[in-house]
């Protein structure tokens, strides 16, 4: 199986896509941890936009949505949350739909659905229904953090066993540049699935997995990053815990139909 990592989502334009049939988007520090967060504590699903201004269009066409975001960390002007996970508890989020949009995060998950909508096998537009994703031919789009590092690997291992091609790591990154935490998880990523399968890396992947230091733990890792740095000095402490814990998880984001759910689960915006 060959496996690869965009260590900043932008790279993700460059990429191949018809050499992949499983994406995992990944931004530890916050927003895929966040969006597990929120779908396992009973969300109904969350919809990553790219610009403040398409959440407040969600909101005006359904005032019953919760939004949630932030930028350069701090919780957007008129955004009921924040990008914290532990904002997203289960007496704030059950049976809403959570429309998301962050500095890099929900920015990677656009990157990658122009990409494979360029090459004719994806889709980027309006969500078209629940049948809408079975019906493309491009590839399983996940949201990946240490959390649920191993569950996303095994989830991962499968869509790319049954489409009968590889698997892209994304890293969103920190403003554009490399951030050390998503390269961090995406070796951990990549670990877990060579556990599983026989894994041949492209120059990314490699470069993801000669960053795991034996010596170091994740929060460690996540703490002395930049972005770990801002969010200390931001007093969120807490925040990088909580992103830190590995493999604690068996919930896998699956985007569906241009909303993210567990996978397993189908959705509808409700359109």
């Amino acid at each position: 199986m060959f496996v690869d990592a965009a260590l900043t989502w932008d790279e993700a334009a460059r990429v191949d896509p018809a050499r992949f049939g499983a994406v995992a988007v990944i931004d530890v520090l916050r927003a895929t941890t966040t969006m597990l967060a929120a779908l396992e504590n009973g969300a109904a699903g969350v919809v990553p936009v790219a610009a403040p201004e398409e959440a407040f269009e969600w909101r005006r066409r359904r005032p019953d949505v919760l939004l949630g975001g932030e930028r350069g960390a701090v919780r957007i002007a008129g955004f009921d949350l924040g990008n914290s996970p532990l904002e997203y508890a289960p007496e704030t989020v059950r049976g809403k739909l959570v429309v998301l949009t962050t500095t890099n995060g929900t920015r990677a998950f656009r990157q990658v659905l122009q990409t494979f909508a360029a090459a004719g096998s994806g889709g980027s537009g309006p969500p078209e229904g629940p049948d809408a994703e079975e019906k493309r031919a491009g590839p399983a789009v996940l949201a990946a953090c240490l959390r649920n590092a191993a569950a996303a690997a095994a989830a991962l291992a499968r869509e790319a066993r049954r489409s009968g091609r590889g698997v892209l790591l994304v890293c969103s990154g920190t403003d554009g540049r490399f951030s050390r935490e998503d390269a961090y998880c995406a070796g951990v990523i990549v670990r877990h699935l060579e556990r599983l399968e026989d894994v041949r890396r492209g120059d990314g992947a490699d470069a993801a997995v000669r960053l795991l230091r034996p010596d170091a733990s994740a929060l460690e890792e996540l703490s002395s990053s930049f972005h770990g740095r801002r969010l200390l000095a931001l007093g969120l402490e807490r925040d990088i815990e909580f992103c830190a814990a590995t493999d604690v998880s068996a919930g896998v984001p699956r985007l569906v139909s241009g909303m993210l759910v567990l996978a397993g689960n189908r959705g509808s915006c409700g359109e």
